[in-house]
C-alpha cells in the first residue's frame, strides 16, 4: 500500500466520522449521540487491541479487504436505520476501525527503509 492510498483511506475515515456525527445529530438529541460515542468507544477499545496485536497479519492482507469491510459496515449501518443509537454506534466503530487500519499501514510504510538512489 502506498502513502497516497493510506492518505485516501484516512480522508475517507475522517469524512465518514463527520458524516456519521452529522447524521446522528440530525436524527437524535445530543445525549443520544454521546451515548452512541460511548458505546463505540466501549466496542472499539478491545477491537483496537486486537488490531494492534495483529499488525503483521493485517499488513499482509490485500487492501481490497479494507474496502470490503468498510462497505459491509456501511450496509450494516443502513440496516440499523430503525435504531438510531445502534446505527450511529455501528457507523462510528466502522470509521474508527478504518482509520486505525490505515494508521497501521502508515506505521508499516514508515518502518520500511527508503530506497536510496545511486548518485
Amino acid at each position: 500500500m502506498t502513502t497516497k492510498e493510506v492518505k485516501q483511506i484516512k480522508i475517507a475515515a475522517y469524512l465518514t466520522t463527520i458524516g456519521v456525527a452529522a447524521n446522528a445529530l440530525n436524527r437524535m438529541p445530543l445525549q443520544g449521540v454521546i451515548i452512541a460515542l460511548a458505546y463505540a468507544a466501549f466496542i472499539f477499545v478491545p477491537l483496537a487491541t486486537v488490531l494492534n496485536k495483529c499488525k503483521k497479519q493485517i499488513d499482509a492482507l490485500p487492501k481490497s479487504i479494507i474496502y470490503l469491510v468498510f462497505g459491509l459496515s456501511v450496509v450494516l449501518w443502513r440496516v440499523l436505520r430503525a435504531h438510531p443509537i445502534a446505527e450511529a454506534t455501528c457507523a462510528f466503530v466502522a470509521s474508527f476501525t478504518v482509520y486505525a487500519t490505515a494508521f497501521i499501514y502508515d506505521e508499516r510504510l514508515a518502518e520500511k527503509p527508503a530506497k536510496q538512489e545511486m548518485p
